[in-house]
């Protein structure tokens, strides 16, 4: 009997050592669970790109074979999808859409040219197409305050002045009006950017040998202009060089994005506004300044930055990922943040490895560095 218990303690010990070693394993691979705080892994979503996050409901957009656009609705809780509807002939869009309530909104450039504000409903599923008269250039830009949408088309006229035209949708009334208006052979405006119901713009200006780049901020009402902000040689240069693909403004700082995509945030103070970080491939999360605080990331890395309501602080935080993971696309609403993971072991596509929805208030606790502290 002694024989047989010593046989049984010792199938017991390596039984309980073999699920110890399972459960080390387990736990590596799930790091992101116990140290991150993750709320839920996503698989659904792999052969999309998702764009807007809304509670349980992630807005995610395709390609189609034949070229077109598709929109569709995941819900994270359900695990389900619904497709909402397509955008044919597509041919080009900044891809950043701008929400008010339960409403997407995304400017549109179709093969003929055609310019359409898509108008998404996430709580009814459904899309509507608003013509507009857009410029030659294909990327129109947009964004939101609370109630109204503003969407900026760039065109030449025919004596070959810059055309820079900005409209205003009202979500309550459903008009599409023109909101600001600048024609001239040497000033035109290449950004815009919603924040306290104030409307900044880049703006470049040209005296016909040299040009300069400012912002110029109307106030959101009344479409007047009520304020000007200096830029950094550095910042100047950036956009006069490789154009501008995405701006935003928010309390005390800014973020640019050139063509080259990188990505530069620059703090507002009594001179104008200096970078204080740039990075390739750095990011603003989409929909994230509708928290007190602005959330970046940098594109094929585990890094993610987030700034504090009044612009003093720049955080860095390290996701813990896969030896083959890195950070593809990031999406984020109030409470949480949705994170696409790249498979880089995949040499024959461009894949999503798996996604994440992580608590927002829990990683931003997760500091691993300090970038920027205001003096």
């Amino acid at each position: 009997m002694k024989w047989l218990d010593k046989i049984r303690f010792i199938t017991i010990s390596l039984l309980f050592a073999i699920g110890i070693m399972l459960t080390i394993t387990a736990c590596s691979n799930d790091k992101i669970l116990a140290e991150q705080n993750l709320i839920k892994k996503v698989n659904g979503l792999k052969e999309y790109a998702p764009v807007v996050l809304q509670d349980d409901n992630i807005l995610y957009t395709s390609l189609s074979p034949d070229g077109n656009m598709i929109f569709g609705r995941f819900n994270v809780g359900t695990e389900t999808q619904k497709e909402i509807g397509t955008v044919k002939q597509f041919y080009m869009s900044q891809g950043i859409p701008v929400c008010v309530d339960n409403t997407a909104y995304m400017p549109v450039a179709l093969n003929n040219m055609e310019h359409q504000l898509l108008k998404i409903d996430l709580s009814k599923d459904t899309l509507e197409a608003i013509p507009f008269a857009g410029g030659s250039e294909a990327i129109d830009y947009i964004s939101a305050t609370a109630t109204d949408v503003y969407i900026l088309a760039r065109d030449k006229n025919s004596d070959t002045t810059n055309r820079s035209l900005i409209y205003k949708y009202s979500a309550q009334s459903k008009e599409l009006l023109e909101f600001v208006l600048k024609e001239s052979d040497q000033d035109s405006i290449v950004g815009l950017s919603c924040y306290n119901n104030k409307l900044f713009t880049v703006a470049e200006k040209s005296d016909g040998v040299d040009t300069d780049v400012c912002i110029e901020i109307y106030d959101c009402e009344s479409g007047t202009l009520t304020d000007t902000i200096q830029l950094s040689d550095t910042l100047k240069q950036a956009i006069l060089q490789n154009g501008l693909v995405q701006f935003n403004a928010f309390n005390h700082f800014l973020y640019f994005r050139d063509f080259s995509d990188r990505g530069y945030i620059a703090a507002i103070n009594s001179d104008g506004a200096e970078e204080i970080f740039d990075s390739l491939g750095l990011r603003a999360v989409s929909g994230s300044n509708e928290n007190d605080s602005a959330l970046f990331f940098v594109r094929e890395s585990n890094i993610y930055y987030f700034m504090n309501g009044d612009g003093s602080k720049l955080s860095q935080v390290q996701l813990v990922l896969s030896s083959s993971g890195s950070i593809r696309s990031m999406i984020a609403d109030e409470k949480n943040i949705f994170v696409s993971i790249l498979d880089e072991s995949n040499d024959s596509s461009y894949s999503t490895e798996s996604s994440y929805l992580f608590n927002r208030d829990y990683l931003q606790t997760q500091v691993s560095k300090t970038i920027y502290q205001k003096k």
